[in-house]
């Protein structure tokens, strides 16, 4: 079994030390509730923008989850994302959403949507139609 002691000689011999080295936890960059209990009295609704923008740094997060839940029925609202580089001219995606009824005679529907290595900068939370009790979170992370 090797030990603590010859580990370390051996990252001395490769000038390394234990903080240089990959994390292996995600690390959260933001996460923030975008609706709560909402009505979106409008169909085409988009909400604030999530920045994806890593706080004093380059560097944007490359993962975005968003899920919630809303009251509407599923065959009549579609949850989208809608992206952009500049936070000015967005393109809407595909609905990629998975909507579930929450349980059995629960007027509520659950939707959650995860992206991996996002290229843009800027997120929107897109629903197609107008919705009604919407809750709505997102994560960013690395």
């Amino acid at each position: 079994m090797t030990s603590l002691a010859s580990l370390k000689d051996g990252l001395d011999k490769l000038n390394l030390t234990l903080g240089a080295l990959p994390k292996s936890n995600t690390t959260i960059h933001s996460q923030k509730q975008l609706y709560n209990n909402a009505t979106l009295s409008t169909a085409f609704t988009f909400s604030e923008t999530i920045d994806l923008r890593e706080s004093s740094s380059n560097r944007n997060f490359r993962n975005l989850s968003v899920y919630g839940s809303t009251t509407t029925d599923s065959s009549n609202v579609n949850v989208r994302l809608a992206i952009s580089q500049d936070d000015l001219t967005y393109y809407t995606l595909p609905p990629n959403a998975s909507m579930v009824r929450h349980q059995t005679g629960s007027p509520q529907n659950d939707y959650h949507i995860s992206l991996a290595n996002i290229q843009v900068r800027y997120v929107k939370v897109y629903f197609d139609a107008a919705a009604s009790a919407v809750h709505c979170f997102y994560i960013a992370s690395d």
